[in-house]
């Protein structure tokens, strides 16, 4: 049975493709008795004539003649119309018949012509016993010349190579073929086809073959290798660039580590007085300069690297009160010297933290830095430590800077975005520091929010959850500590 006798055998009811044409190749019971009685009554007469000397008489005679002609002509009518009914069911359901190889063929005809793909029939032994049109357009074959041959055998491939090879050992294992893409030769032109199919079986239970839908996905499969190509160019591209940076922090940083600690030696006079007090102050100049020069090298490479799989945290208990302290302490020069207010609170709490000391003294300068740097002189900096409702802690900067517009709130967590050109021109930077900041809260399972108003100033949180959080003995969070009062 091939595909469109399926169909019709599927889409066919059982009514009208079995129960009309039997009922109708052959009389019912009802007129087959009729028929008998027709039979059997003249010759029923004729015996009660002879034996019966009363029926012989001509007055009984002639009363049983019209009746017995009444009745025959009535089962004859009968007969007729039983008949008449059976050829009508005949005619309907071989116009049914017809119309379903009309419907069927027409459906075929339409999704050869609308469809890239095809249908196919293999039998038992793996041979082609059907075939839509678009195949033999797709092989520049008949498809006299398809049928009876394997789809291996068409697709100018031997059989042992793999893609086919897994084919066979489905079909002989009796197993659905699912999107299996194959190599094929056409026009001396290497093309993938991508064949489904499904085993058929009969009605008994005997495997009679494969049923299935192919299709030409030879661009699709062009387009997948352009990509695996161009990711394994990117990923030799990307170590290389490792590479690259790990030799360049080496040799920049070299000569700048020798570079900051000349000047400070010189800044500081350690070594004798300079002479002139404009040398020192040279010096200085060089320091601040170097310091600059050595916090955008390292974020610059800090952002390549915490892509990458090679970046690892340094975990180890870390007090929060001690790391505040260094933080506001190194921030304090900066503030000083921009004419900005610093003022902290850190003291009450007492608590411990889980993490990379060097990764969160980053993030807390990065975000220290920031609020100083667009801070006005004369202006304010709060840098504030809270616990949280849920267990957690957040380090809270607030500034009197100039603060951020709304829509530029998220992409100022873009590499190398700041928030305006203006910005970009006034404040010294590289746009690395939020997006540094931002990648190393989530490599702690935190977060870094800002929220801010132009003009007025900006909040930024860095919250660590409670998991990172290690409480002194007899200190509780605040939720421990709401729910006992």
């Amino acid at each position: 049975m091939n595909i469109s006798e399926l169909l019709r055998a599927e889409t066919s009811p059982d009514e009208e493709s079995r129960g009309l044409a039997e009922n109708s190749s052959s009389p019912t019971l009802c007129v087959r008795l009729l028929i008998v009685a027709a039979a059997l009554l003249p010759s029923s007469i004729a015996v009660l004539l002879l034996l019966m000397p009363d029926f012989r008489s001509p007055a009984a005679i002639a009363m049983a003649l019209p009746v017995l002609c009444l009745f025959l002509l009535a089962i004859f009518t009968v007969i007729f119309i039983a008949q008449y009914r059976a050829l009508l069911d005949r005619i309907r359901s071989r116009n049914y018949t017809l119309h379903q190889d009309k419907v069927i063929t027409l459906l075929l005809e339409d999704f050869a012509a609308g469809s890239k793909d095809w249908l196919w029939e293999a039998d038992h032994g793996g041979e082609l016993v059907y075939l839509s049109g678009r195949l033999s357009e797709l092989t520049g074959h008949a498809q006299e010349q398809l049928l009876g041959r394997r789809l291996q055998a068409i697709s100018g491939y031997p059989a042992h190579i793999r893609p086919w090879q897994d084919i066979q050992d489905r079909m002989d294992a009796r197993e659905e073929i699912r999107e299996m893409e194959v190599p094929v030769k056409v026009n001396k032109q290497r093309r993938w086809w991508q064949l489904s199919a499904r085993p058929v079986y009969s009605a008994a239970g005997d495997f009679l073959g494969y049923r299935g839908v192919g299709r030409d996905v030879t661009d699709a499969h062009r387009a997948k290798a352009a990509l695996v190509l161009a990711k394994d160019s990117a990923e030799r591209a990307s170590h290389s660039k490792s590479q690259f940076l790990n030799v360049m922090s080496h040799e920049l940083r070299t000569p700048l580590n020798a570079i900051i600690g000349f000047s400070e030696i010189m800044a500081n006079e350690r070594e004798g007085p300079l002479g002139v007090r404009t040398y020192a102050d040279y010096a200085r100049n060089i320091v601040e300069s170097s310091r600059h020069l050595q916090r955008v090298i390292n974020n610059i490479l800090d952002a390549s690297r915490i892509d990458t799989s090679t970046f690892k945290l340094q975990e180890q208990e870390i007090d929060v009160a001690e790391l505040a302290q260094v933080v506001v302490r190194n921030g304090r020069q900066l503030a000083d010297e921009a004419g900005v207010a610093l003022l902290s609170d850190y003291a009450s709490v007492r608590a411990e933290i889980s993490g990379d000391l060097v990764r969160l003294r980053q993030i807390l300068d990065n975000l220290l830095i920031n609020a100083v740097k667009f801070t006005p002189a004369q202006g304010k900096v709060e840098f504030i430590v809270r616990d949280e409702v849920d267990g957690g802690l957040s380090f809270v900067i607030r500034d009197t800077g100039i603060g951020i517009a709304k829509k530029d709130l998220e992409r100022v967590f873009e590499p190398f975005v700041q928030a305006d050109v203006g910005m970009n021109r006034k404040f010294a930077g590289t746009g690395l520091g939020l997006p540094i900041a931002r990648k190393l809260a989530e490599a702690h399972g935190g977060k870094v929010k800002l929220e801010s108003t132009p003009n007025v100033g900006t909040i930024a949180t860095f919250t660590l959850p409670s998991a990172r959080v290690i409480r002194e003995a007899g200190a509780a969070p605040i939720a421990e500590a709401v729910a006992a009062a």
